[in-house]
């Protein structure tokens, strides 16, 4: 569940400030901030893809692929920003989007795995308000932040929360696989 409410925290903060950070401190054009943006939506029919994958190599091994990925291209879109260039850019945008995108509907499918059928609903319902509480705080973190040291140290509080996510996803794995 902490991975899952890191993983929320960290995307929300990113969805809501990526076109003004590329913009900011990228130097893009507003046009290609929103292209760069639209990339990072454009590749959630990957969800297809990870979703088939999980039902054939099991849920852990894939949500700890995406959220590495999603990690792994955060650090880049952060590391590349003063480069400026819209296609490395873009190119970290559209990872980022794959494993974002790609983890959600794994997540669902092992969450769902963990929680007895008599209880579900009201388990479920305890995440999801947890997944919206991070949601609703991280663009207003990251908007303090942002004002009061800049974007880039906020974007690294959003790659190390999704870090975090990635590592207690690996810790599951490993536990899963000791078993």
């Amino acid at each position: 569940m902490l991975a899952t409410v890191l993983f929320s925290f960290a995307y929300n903060g990113l969805v809501a400030f990526l076109p003004t950070y590329l913009t900011q401190a990228a130097g893009l054009s507003t046009a290609a901030a929103s292209l760069v943006y639209s990339a990072l939506f454009a590749v959630s029919l990957v969800q297809l893809v990870t979703g088939e994958a999980s039902d054939r190599v099991g849920e852990l091994p894939v949500v700890g692929a995406t959220l590495g990925l999603a990690t792994a291209a955060l650090v880049a879109l952060v590391l590349l920003t003063p480069t400026g260039d819209p296609l490395f850019l873009g190119a970290v945008a559209v990872a980022t989007g794959l494993g974002s995108h790609g983890y959600r509907p794994v997540r669902g499918a092992y969450l769902l795995s963990l929680v007895p059928d008599a209880i579900a609903g009201g388990s479920l319902g305890v995440v999801r308000t947890l997944l919206m509480g991070a949601g609703a705080v991280s663009p207003a973190v990251v908007g303090v932040l942002a004002e009061s040291v800049g974007f880039r140290p906020a974007f690294w509080l959003l790659a190390g929360a999704l870090a975090g996510a990635t590592a207690l996803a690996g810790a599951l794995w490993v536990d899963e696989r000791r078993r």
